[in-house]
């Protein structure tokens, strides 16, 4: 039963609904074992777990970071929302500031986007929100000239007769 148990909650994540990929430590699997074979109300913990962990990912946006990270002239935009450590440039670039790198950006045949956190960043979206011009041959140029990450998805779009 011991053993189950400690299966179970090892992948229990702690951020319960969201999708990233941190394991519970084994200090919360202690926690979680004592209330389970206790019979306490494992939800009030489970909510004060999922507290204690919010605190602890807060404050990854370190925008001293960005200024001295992004080229000169360009300009970056913060995200809201669980994306918030995330940076959109006008030269096409989406850079995670926690972990301070760039994201590869997908490339089709009219427009560019990237996926982060399982959430869909479109280039177009976000360009038109913040008022800057999109354009896709300019943006393609910038990660050509940089040498910047990005990959070209070829979508075939073949009649099925």
């Amino acid at each position: 039963m011991q053993l189950w148990v400690e299966k179970l909650t090892r992948y229990i994540k702690i951020g319960m609904g969201i999708r990233d990929k941190r394991y519970v430590s084994d200090k919360y699997i202690e926690n979680v074992n004592h209330y389970i074979y206790n019979d306490l109300k494992l939800t009030e913990y489970l909510e004060e777990a999922k507290e204690e962990y919010a605190k602890t990912t807060q404050n990854q946006y370190d925008e001293e970071w960005v200024k001295t990270y992004v080229e000169k002239g360009e300009k970056f935009v913060r995200l809201e929302g669980k994306l918030d450590h995330i940076v959109v440039t006008n030269l096409g670039r989406v850079i995670n500031t926690h972990r301070k790198r760039d994201y590869k950006i997908n490339f089709t045949k009219t427009t560019v986007f990237c996926y982060v956190l399982g959430e869909l960043i479109s280039h177009e979206k976000y360009f038109k929100k913040l008022g800057w011009k999109f354009n896709y041959s300019e943006i393609l140029d910038n990660y050509n000239k940089r040498d910047w990450p990005y990959t070209i998805s070829r979508i075939r779009c073949e009649s099925r007769r």
